[in-house]
């Protein structure tokens, strides 16, 4: 016995007591007969009311709650009594009403407003499937819910249909007041037509609904229905509204990056509807909780091939417009080769050269003509007028500008589950018998023929039980999925992958040779179970890649070194481990001929980077107790590079607040020293200096990681705190994966479907921008008050 407490064992032990004393009964005598009834204590206090009624509708089960005991010093009338019997009537599958412990004065729910009270009584029904008794008022059912929701989960719907059918709310009340009480506004709460339109105008900005809806008459008659003193907007107000709504938006994003010092940002193509559009999203880390944050920037529309100078100059235009320019420090994209391309030829470090002939900080030697002459015959050199270098500085400070560029790992971590795998010899390539390519042959004539017949695809979900997913070239980790769920619901139960066998048997087809198609044998089950098995950890590290609230740049080199300890321990396993035929598979995963495939030649030089080495240092996670496993030739180097960080940040700090002492002394007029040679003779700053290194040193050593997911403030080094959060967050705002920005094309699909196919790259941008900034913006929206001309008319 491992002594871990399971959910289930947490419900039965907590239940235990209850069920013992429940399981004991005796006889009650009644005018009706004998009825068990569960062991209570204060047997003296209770009395009998005798048997009821059976319910005799038509078509109901008999009701069997012939005898129910009242406690003493519980007063109720038979009348209530028999509304309570009425109600509980509906539920004998589920309770037995036992007994009528007390009673008490409660508000009314129904009629809050009002403020009237009711009678309501605290009951007992013992559960018809566990015997357990559960106490409930009659005013409400949740009790009776929640017992079900512990012990029952499989018949909790059908209680709750039950429940429902017997009045607007359960149980009714004793007062028997069946009409249902309308809520009144209080004066705080009184409906105005900009409270109406602002609604209304956040209700389509968040469902994504198509604005002409506001126009129809259907709309018109639900509200008049609802608020007949509300003036519905006509559909050229609320596209206004929008407009206003995402101008209003825009100036709360600037105003939340304005104070940020570091952003990262993502960027990627999308077509739809003979339509092509560049998006890019923002990504920071909240210096209050170090939490991550994230905005959407833009979604523009290109109307031209996309080169790398059009995507330059778009993402330089974005970047202008929200004043990040020069506090991005990541973009994340796909391996496209126009956007690498693209930050190649303008990323930092190009015109740099250039940039020196306008730099102030650079003196100008203005020789006289005859020298000129005579350097140009010594040296060979053109000289170009002052007009030309101006011209060509000019056209450098025009010239788009990127930041530094990530490859989405997410994207590559793809590539080498998908392009390299289909390359691995004696596995999916160089034989007609390679294991995997045969099998994958056979479960994809199987999803080919889910997707190509209705008849076999409901004949397939009656077998397995659910239709089984596919693999879809743009979705990352499908062909995974898809062979898991193909080995899981099929392959390892014996009847299921008969049954398929024989629906592929029968409606399959035939093979080259005329002969019937034969299905799945015990071979493809082994590499089909080999295949996944390899393929877990890639697929594990690709979902870690693209989650978003923990996505810091310094999780990367961890997790790829995670799969890749995962791929070596598999290819020298031996005994039950080994692999039979996925021995390829492997090899080629972490190495393969040539300089484009495999672990090493995709991720190996992430692992010499010191940007991504010192993100994963300054984790609290990993911190530096995880280099000898991620780069362990790399480790001094890092410590040595955050002890002189370290130093620069305190010094700054300590400097700015001993100018801002000297100034104060110096408004107070306080005598300084007239000793010009006092600060060289003065020995003090190199031991401090000394002192400030051993002691960052010694915190770095003995800083442990942390094991929760979430980074706080409190698992860095209790000394120089600010400092550490500060060189976090710089080297950890940038995100590994790229994936926000294909959520942002998602939710840019949900608008942009194909009656809407037509919308202004305006009114299309202003949609996909609210939408993935509502939860960001913290200030109520203000549409334009008072009513239009326009609707004025269709009232």
């Amino acid at each position: 016995m491992s002594g871990k407490r399971t959910v289930e064992d947490f419900f039965r032990v907590e239940a235990s007591s209850s069920d013992v004393t429940q399981e004991r009964k005796r006889n009650i005598s009644g005018s009706s007969g004998s009825v068990d009834i569960p062991t209570i204590s204060r047997s003296s206090s209770l009395m009998s009311l005798g048997s009821e009624p059976e319910d005799s509708r038509p078509g109901s089960q008999a009701s069997d709650q012939g005898d129910v005991v009242i406690a003493g010093g519980c007063s109720i009338s038979s009348q209530e009594l028999q509304i309570i019997k009425d109600k509980m009537a509906a539920l004998t599958n589920y309770y037995k009403l036992s007994r009528v412990i007390k009673s008490k004065n409660a508000p009314d729910t129904s009629s809050k407003v009002l403020g009237k009270t009711i009678k309501v009584y605290n009951l007992k029904a013992k559960c018809q499937k566990c015997f357990a008794e559960v106490s409930f008022w009659n005013n409400t059912t949740g009790n009776l819910v929640s017992h079900y929701k512990t012990k029952h989960t499989h018949d909790l719907s059908e209680l709750k249909a039950a429940i429902s059918r017997t009045s607007r709310r359960g149980l009714k009340h004793p007062s028997g007041d069946d009409q249902p009480q309308r809520h009144q506004l209080s004066l705080k709460e009184t409906f105005t037509q900009d409270k109406g339109k602002e609604a209304m105008t956040k209700w389509f900005a968040r469902c994504l609904i198509p604005l002409s809806i506001t126009d129809h008459p259907a709309t018109r008659e639900m509200f008049q229905v609802f608020q007949p003193e509300f003036r519905v907007p006509s559909l050229r107000t609320l596209t206004r509204d929008i407009k206003a709504m995402g101008k209003e938006a825009r100036e709360e994003i600037k105003s939340i990056l304005k104070d940020l010092p570091h952003v990262a940002t993502t960027a990627d193509s999308w077509t739809a509807h003979d339509r092509s559009f560049i998006g890019s999203t923002v990504h920071w880390i909240d210096p209050t909780d170090l939490s991550r944050k994230m905005a959407t920037l833009a979604i523009k529309e290109i109307m031209v091939s996309q080169t790398k100078g059009i995507i330059a100059t778009k993402l330089d235009q974005v970047n202008r417009a929200f004043n990040i320019s020069r506090k991005v420090v990541l973009t994340t994209t796909d391996n496209g080769a126009n956007y690498v391309a693209a930050f190649s030829n303008y990323g930092p470090g190009i015109g740099e050269a250039e940039e020196d002939a306008t730099n102030p900080d650079v003196e100008e030697v203005i020789n006289s003509p005859e020298d000129q002459e005579e350097e140009q015959e010594r040296e060979g050199l053109d000289i170009i007028s002052v007009t030309m270098a101006l011209a060509a500085a000019a056209a450098v400070q025009d010239s788009p500008r990127l930041p530094k560029h990530q490859r989405c790992c997410a994207h590559t971590v793809n590539l080498l589950a998908s392009i390299d795998v289909s390359q691995v010899h004696n596995w999916n390539y160089g034989r007609a018998a390679a294991p995997f390519k045969k099998t994958l042959a056979r479960a994809q004539g199987l999803w080919n023929l889910q997707n190509r017949s209705s008849t076999s695809a409901n004949t397939i979900k009656q077998v397995v039980g659910r239709k089984l997913p596919t693999p879809v070239v743009t979705r990352w980790n499908s062909l995974y999925d898809a062979c898991s769920v193909l080995l899981q619901c099929v392959m390892d139960d014996d009847a299921r992958l008969e049954a398929v066998n024989e629906v592929l048997r029968n409606e399959g087809g035939t093979n080259r040779n005329r002969t019937s198609y034969y299905g799945f044998d015990d071979q493809d089950k082994q590499v089909l179970q080999e295949y996944c098995k390899v393929m877990k950890p890639l697929a594990n590290c690709l979902d870690r890649l693209q989650t978003e609230e923990n996505a810091y740049l310094g999780v990367l080199l961890p997790i790829l070194t995670l799969m890749r300890v995962a791929l070596e321990r598999m290819e020298v396993a031996r005994g039950d481990q080994a692999l039979t035929y996925a021995k390829p598979l492997v090899r080629a995963l972490l190495r393969q001929e040539g300089n484009k495939g495999g672990f090493n030649n995709r991720f190996s030089a992430m692992f010499k980077d010191l940007d991504l080495l010192m993100a994963s240092a300054l984790h609290p996670n990993y911190s530096m107790t995880t280099f000898n496993s991620v780069a362990p030739n790399m480790k001094e180097e890092i410590f040595q590079r955050i002890v002189k960080e370290m130093k620069a940040l305190i010094r700054q700090e300590t400097e700015e607040r001993d100018n801002s002492q000297d100034m104060e002394a110096m408004e107070e007029h306080e005598e300084v020293s007239a000793d010009p040679f006092a600060e060289l003779c003065d020995t003090t700053q190199a031991d401090q200096e000394d002192d400030l290194e051993e002691n960052i040193k010694k915190e770095l050593l003995a800083w442990k990681r942390s094991k929760e997911a979430t980074v706080k403030k409190s698992h860095f080094p209790a000394k120089y705190r600010d400092q550490w959060v500060t060189l976090f967050i710089k080297y950890n705002t940038g995100i590994p994966s790229s994936a926000a920005v294909e959520r942002l094309f998602s939710t840019a699909g949900d608008v942009l479907r194909p009656k809407r196919a037509c919308l202004s790259e305006d009114n299309f941008e202003d949609l996909v921008f609210l939408k993935g900034n509502l939860h960001l913006l913290k200030q109520k929206f203000k549409v334009p008050r008072g009513v239009d001309k326009e609707d004025e008319e269709m009232f």
